[in-house]
């Protein structure tokens, strides 16, 4: 989990180099990095999350690149700094009208992505928006920082289980069985099971009761899946609204 202070950073390269080389450099104080290897992964990942900044490697291993990046734009308000080959600097025109906030050719410097991100950044703070958190009860659930509190305390959990409960936040009331579960959170390469999703909701529930007792949020619907009860989301003194 990020810690508040931090801005997430979701980087979207099948290139393994480049990522290690950028969590190295990034991983500070001011930013807390995630990867995605493909574009399918990386669209089932953005169902129950939104990153502060994404670094989008245009070319990708499944999916079209340019195709991400449109489905990302027309699914949510999020920067997005596209990563293009080298010597595609005729692609400029192309990226920033899809609506990335920037264009970069490899190899880049570290640096360089850093402080356009920074600069990105800073712009996209000093607008007044909504934060993505859902209300139930004493349980809040903060979309964008993978932040789950009770009572103003935090409940640590893995990155699937805070998909999984995001996930089910996000369609609260409505009954979602395993196969859609296993589809949103792992996509079509279909990495989990039946069991694997009956096991982090397991793991789930269980954090969830050592810190707030025996609420049950997570209701199993017999035969069909699970479903969130009673999340509401929260209002914003910008907006009146979220």
């Amino acid at each position: 989990m990020q810690r508040t202070n931090q801005f997430s950073v979701l980087l979207v390269t099948k290139d393994l180099g480049m990522a290690k080389v950028l969590k190295t450099f990034l991983e500070n104080d001011y930013f807390c990095l995630y990867r995605t290897a493909t574009g399918d992964e990386t669209l089932q990942l953005l169902t129950t999350w939104k990153p502060d900044i994404i670094i989008l490697d245009i070319v990708l291993p499944d999916l079209d690149g340019w195709e991400v990046l449109t489905q990302i734009k027309e699914k949510m308000d999020v920067p997005i700094i596209v990563v293009g080959e080298n010597g595609k600097e005729s692609e400029r025109p192309k990226a920033l009208a899809a609506g990335a906030d920037d264009y970069l050719l490899k190899p880049f410097s570290c640096r360089d992505i850093e402080e356009r991100a920074k600069v990105i950044l800073r712009q996209e703070t000093s607008k007044p928006k909504p934060s993505e958190i859902f209300q139930a009860g004493d349980l809040a659930i903060n979309l964008e920082n993978f932040q789950v509190t009770y009572k103003g305390r935090d409940i640590t959990l893995t990155l699937t289980e805070f998909r999984i409960l995001g996930m089910l936040v996000l369609h609260s009331e409505q009954t979602l069985n395993r196969a859609d579960i296993i589809e949103m959170i792992w996509g079509k390469n279909l990495k989990g099971t039946t069991r694997s999703i009956d096991a982090h909701i397991h793991s789930l529930r269980r954090k969830l009761a050592k810190n707030m007792g025996e609420h049950e949020f997570i209701q199993t619907v017999h035969g069909v899946g699970y479903r969130f009860a009673s999340a509401n989301k929260l209002r914003d003194s910008t907006s009146g609204i979220l």
